[in-house]
């Protein structure tokens, strides 16, 4: 069988992605590096051992006649829907970071002209490849802790640029960052646990003079909780700042027999140096349960199984596990959250409306001004 024809976008962005996994798989041929740094895209495509064409953008990359079969997009937001809309009408598959655009009407458009065009618009949303998260997955099936009576989802974030790049978002629009990982947890925990039916929640905007790790005194405080219905269980999610280097992921499980605590990433303030771990507390006792020994062959496995998945789903063999539907439903929460913040009132879900974030930004900032 022929190997797929990829296209790279960013080469920065993409190294951090997904790095070496590009090597492990032999379905992908890298045949378009598209980024204004040629010279750094020809010495990645050394070490990848592809023999790319290179452009420096994407208009003329459209230009020419070079076929794809997909393309990998770790893009800023102000460049996602041009790329959508070039790729689409060329029938090229996308894995792209969403939301796709400020607004669900936006996404919505988005996600039609793609299917519109027959072309598959896949969404990145890593955890469920990741399988230390399927290892929790299969932990909470297996009614470890008992019924559940909360779940804690945790993030803390360091404003920089190794932050912004990582989570594939404009280095000036950390916002957009906070989005991004509010998705990210919240199509987890609809794996998880099902369908969300409401969201209250309390979002402050990043203040100006401190958007950046670069700030002076950078204030370490909740960005965004949101507190979202499942039907047996409510999972409050968190976003905050820090004025450490090292993000932080974690995961509270509290159920009538106990507790599953999964660390993704330590960050700063947690007593464990090494993630991921996973804690089992019960009797009183905490119990270190040995999943740092599961798939000790590959540490990037998220990766190299959600690159693996996508080109799966492009050759027709694989049912895609995250599509518009997945992208639709995370997006409806995070807008609710922002209508709540506004209401302060529950929002129920799926919503029919279609709010843009750039507008509530614009009235958080006039409230805090007059507030303050």
């Amino acid at each position: 069988m022929e190997p797929l024809r990829v296209g790279i976008v960013g080469v920065l962005s993409s190294r951090v992605r997904y790095g070496s996994t590009l090597l492990s798989l032999p379905s992908a041929n890298i045949t378009v590096m598209i980024d204004p740094d040629i010279r750094l895209a020809r010495s990645w495509a050394r070490q990848l051992g592809a023999k790319p064409e290179f452009f420096p953008s994407f208009s003329e990359f459209l230009a020419s006649d070079i076929p794809l079969d997909a393309m990998v997009l770790p893009i800023p937001m102000i460049f996602r829907q041009g790329y959508i809309r070039g790729c689409s009408e060329r029938g090229i598959a996308m894995l792209c970071e969403a939301p796709y655009g400020y607004s669900l009407k936006t996404n919505a458009e988005m996600l039609e002209f793609a299917s519109t065009h027959n072309a598959l618009l896949a969404p990145v949303f890593p955890r469920q490849h990741d399988p230390y998260f399927q290892e929790v997955g299969r932990l909470l099936a297996s009614n470890l802790v008992g019924a559940l009576k909360q779940v804690r989802c945790e993030w803390s974030i360091p404003l920089g640029e190794a932050a912004v790049l990582e989570n594939g978002v404009d280095d000036v629009d950390e916002d957009l960052l906070v989005q991004n990982l509010l998705c990210q947890s919240v199509d987890l925990a609809r794996a998880w646990f099902g369908e969300a039916y409401s969201v209250s929640a309390d979002v402050t905007p990043l203040r100006p003079e401190n958007r950046t790790a670069k700030a002076r005194n950078p204030v370490e405080e909740p960005i965004a909780i949101l507190i979202v219905s499942h039907e047996n269980v409510q999972v409050t999610h968190v976003v905050s700042r820090t004025r450490s280097a090292l993000p932080g992921e974690r995961y509270t499980f509290t159920g009538m027999q106990g507790q599953l605590e999964f660390i993704a990433r330590a960050g700063v303030h947690h007593s464990s140096a090494n993630a991921p771990a996973l804690y089992h507390h019960h009797n009183g006792q905490s119990e270190l349960l040995p999943i740092d020994t599961l798939f000790p062959e590959m540490t990037d496995q998220r990766a190299f199984s959600l690159l693996a998945h996508f080109l799966g789903c492009v050759r027709g063999e694989e049912t895609p596990q995250a599509g518009a539907e997945s992208v639709s439903l995370a997006m409806d929460t995070v807008h609710g959250a922002y209508i709540s913040t506004l209401e302060s009132s529950k929002v129920m879900l799926p919503l029919h409306r279609a709010p843009d974030f750039e507008v509530f930004f614009r009235r958080f900032e006039t409230i805090r001004q007059l507030t303050t």
